[in-house]
């Protein structure tokens, strides 16, 4: 299945290549599979926040 991936810090987008995007994705969706009830093909959300506000 081929994928896009978007990284935004802030506001910010940051650019990634062919390969940094297919090592990021393959490392998500790899992480994703063996929970249960996962489907790694429907579209990945992942927000990672600040503790300290």
């Amino acid at each position: 299945m081929d994928r896009d991936l978007e990284i935004f810090i802030g506001d910010s987008r940051v650019p990634t290549n062919q390969f940094a995007r297919q090592v990021i994705i393959s490392t998500i969706t790899g992480l994703l599979k063996p929970l249960r009830n996962v489907d790694t093909n429907e579209k990945i959300q992942i927000t990672i926040g600040s503790l300290n506000g």
